[in-house]
């Protein structure tokens, strides 16, 4: 057997960002409403769903991943936030994240033009809007982008 070759390890942002992964296709994160996500504690969230305590999103090793936000009528748009997953611990603080840039991304797609038959336009009393849609989970793309699968709430009464 011969020597361990000596050298130094490139663990530039470029290398860490391209380098092979294998990842799961989708990453479940507890089908939680936004508004839930984004305004309450994580370890209230937890306590709701226990999965969101597990690290399997962290088995990537993404230093950060980007969100891309194909919304029915503004894919032209190309809407995408950067989500950084430094002190990252758990899926329930990814799931936190990922609601935090959706937030944004609605935002955005609120002060773009959308056709006037578009059902799901991002607009004021729109029934597809943030405050009505659960978080089911994260689809791998490529590399480091995301899609977020979403599900409409529906409200009984």
């Amino acid at each position: 057997m011969g020597p361990v070759p000596q050298g130094s390890v490139d663990l530039s942002k470029n290398t860490i960002m391209n380098f092979p992964r294998a990842l799961v296709g989708f990453v479940p994160l507890g089908k939680l409403s936004l508004v839930e996500l984004s305004t309450r504690p994580v370890q209230h969230l937890v306590r709701r769903v226990p999965a969101l305590a597990e690290q399997s999103f962290l088995a990537c090793g993404l230093p950060e991943m980007q969100l891309n936000f194909p919304w029915p009528g503004y894919e032209r748009a190309n809407l995408a936030e950067r989500i950084s997953l430094k002190d990252v611990k758990c899926n329930g603080q990814v799931a936190v994240l990922v609601a935090n840039a959706l937030q944004k991304l609605f935002d955005k797609a609120a002060r773009l033009p959308s056709s006037a038959d578009n059902k799901y336009a991002v607009k004021p009393g729109s029934p597809y809007g943030f405050q009505s849609l659960l978080l089911v989970g994260l689809r791998h793309v490529h590399g480091d982008i995301f899609v977020a699968e979403l599900e409409h709430q529906i409200r009984m009464g």
